[in-house]
């Protein structure tokens, strides 16, 4: 059973628990079969922490509390989604990266000394790509239309995301669609050509290989191939998930965090329980009660905590139950 712990969520328990209390909590839980999991997105999430000493700290203690398989990026499970065929429903299946992020991670869990080096020019280069796609994410759902030019893809003429949701198959065949499913249906080809067709994600690597393994370079070329070949994208799996996230979060009030909770709800698929204290993901909870993933949220402080002593008079911590 995977419990996928959200930000702010890590954020709630290492206020709560110690570095013995994390150690004695993990074993715990793995005991009983559940696995407590962390993601690439909770690590570069961590990363960006201002202050270097709490970021090394929150690190320290994710490295107890957490599994040592790291659960895939968001691009990942994009990719695997699409070499299944996009299907209605996804099959239960071993959630374990194969990333090089993921062997440092077994190895940071392994040797708790240690902790990540990592290029921190580039991780800010790729968050100011991230605060400028938020803003446009915000302005789509004022039915506002956007440019890809700007991120540097090469594409030099305006992408009227209203022109490609006629043109899709189920609307051409003579679907209608209300406002707030139009909405959903430009969010969806957004991210589609953001991340599949011009890997401007956080993790690029899994898309360059599946461009790759089809011979296709040319970002104007991969939005082709895309809308004509993967259009289900638009309806179902990832990219949909995030597009629900984006339209309930810009529903409130802009966000500077809207990118990063859309990628961590690529997850409420694939786990068993997803734990936060984020009020975005609670209000998708009540705002789309039907969802058939919107079960899985809780809200972490909510839940009920036990603490039991060890048995070993001498260790000072607690297991969280």
């Amino acid at each position: 059973m995977i419990h996928y712990f959200e930000t702010s969520a890590i954020n709630y328990a290492y206020s709560r628990l110690s570095i013995n209390d994390a150690s004695a909590t993990k074993a715990f839980q793995e005991l009983r079969g559940r696995k407590w999991m962390f993601s690439p997105v909770n690590i570069w999430e961590i990363l960006l922490t201002g202050d270097d000493e709490q970021k090394e700290k929150i690190i320290h203690f994710c490295q107890y509390l957490f599994h040592e398989e790291l659960l895939p990026s968001p691009e990942e499970l994009l990719i695997a989604y699409i070499q299944r065929g996009c299907p209605e429903i996804e099959p239960a299946g071993k959630l374990q990266s194969s990333s090089r992020l993921a062997e440092i991670w077994r190895d940071l869990c392994a040797n708790p000394v240690k902790t990540f080096i990592y290029n921190k020019e580039d991780l800010k280069r790729r968050v100011r790509i991230v605060a400028r796609v938020s803003k446009d994410l915000s302005r789509l759902t004022k039915n506002a239309d956007v440019l890809l030019s700007p991120y540097g893809t090469g594409i030099g003429t305006d992408i009227t995301l209203e022109g490609i949701v006629n043109n899709l198959p189920r609307v051409k065949s003579g679907e209608l669609i209300e406002i707030e499913k139009k909405k959903l249906y430009k969010i969806a080809i957004f991210y589609l050509m953001f991340v599949l067709c011009a890997e401007l994600g956080l993790d690029p690597v899994p898309i360059k290989k599946f461009w790759r393994s089809l011979g296709i370079h040319k970002t104007r070329d991969r939005i082709k191939y895309a809308l004509e070949n993967l259009e289900m994208l638009v309806h179902r799996g990832p990219m949909a998930q995030m597009a629900y996230m984006t339209l309930v979060q810009t529903s409130v009030k802009f966000s500077r965090g809207l990118f990063w909770d859309c990628l961590h709800s690529t997850y409420l698929t694939y786990v068993d329980y997803f734990w936060t204290e984020d009020e975005h993901f609670l209000a998708m909870k009540q705002r789309l009660s039907w969802y058939p993933n919107s079960y899985k949220i809780f809200k972490l402080s909510e839940a009920k905590w036990s603490f039991h002593e060890r048995e070993n008079p001498r260790a000072e911590s607690y297991i969280a139950g």
